[in-house]
């Protein structure tokens, strides 16, 4: 029952940000202030064409906009969420194959 309570505050929490995030992004470019925003960066903004290999670019582009380490924490969370998904269901499958081969 906890796993579950746990459960559903991760997916609620995941929401929010989410849903946040969208809100934010959608404002129009900017702040209640009067200041303009420039989010997202274009690609030419973070001056990283010289830097070799994807970890240094992330590393330089999250120092010059924080939020990229959200964004790719956000990323990588769907990503081995849908990965074990379908690990799951491939692995059920698979084991229903095996049981009817006995």
């Amino acid at each position: 029952m906890e796993f579950m309570k746990l459960r559903s505050a991760i997916i609620l929490l995941n929401f929010v940000l989410l849903s946040t995030t969208f809100v934010y992004a959608g404002e129009g470019g900017t702040d209640p202030h009067g200041a303009n925003i420039n989010f997202p960066p274009s690609f030419a903004d973070y001056h990283d064409a010289d830097i070799q290999g994807v970890p240094a670019i992330l590393r330089h582009r999250i120092s010059h906009t924080p939020f990229n380490l959200v964004a790719s924490l956000i990323f990588w969370q769907q990503f081995f969420t849908h990965f074990s998904v379908v690990n799951s269901f491939t692995t059920h499958i698979s084991g229903k194959r095996n049981t009817k081969k006995k």
